[in-house]
């Protein structure tokens, strides 16, 4: 009995260890790209998942500004994604600044894209910018 119940609890042990949510995927730049395409709430969510993979990962600050940035530029560049839900990411963005410029360049792109205009490439340059602090 005592042989059982030790390789019961062994296998549990196991089990418990090894096993992964089926729900749970890697949040990458594509997938956040994906869940904008489909409504504000979800890209927000997504890229604040984003976020926190990153900072789990052990990223700076500034290189996940930087990585920030970029996922933003991809959202503007990408043809399934509305600008409503790209201006809701910009804004969204502006908490994971690393420096005033680049909070102001992700308030800029928020404006430009929901006034229907094209940002402007020196602004996606400066969203994508990691700050030295």
């Amino acid at each position: 009995m005592k042989t059982v119940l030790k390789h019961g609890l062994a296998a549990l042990a196991l089990t418990v260890a090894f096993s992964v949510p089926a729900h749970a995927q890697a949040v990458t730049q594509a997938s956040v790209v994906a869940a904008c395409s489909v409504s504000a709430n979800a890209c927000i969510a997504a890229q604040n998942g984003y976020v926190a993979a990153l900072r789990a990962q052990g990223l700076s600050p500034a290189q996940v500004s930087a990585a920030v940035g970029t996922l933003v530029s991809a959202l503007v560049s990408s043809p399934s994604v509305p600008p409503a839900i790209i201006a809701a990411a910009a804004n969204n963005a502006v908490q994971y600044a690393s420096s005033p410029a680049q909070a102001a360049a992700f308030t800029q792109i928020a404006t430009v894209v929901s006034s229907g205009g094209t940002v402007p490439q020196n602004v996606l340059q400066v969203a994508s910018a990691a700050s030295p602090n």
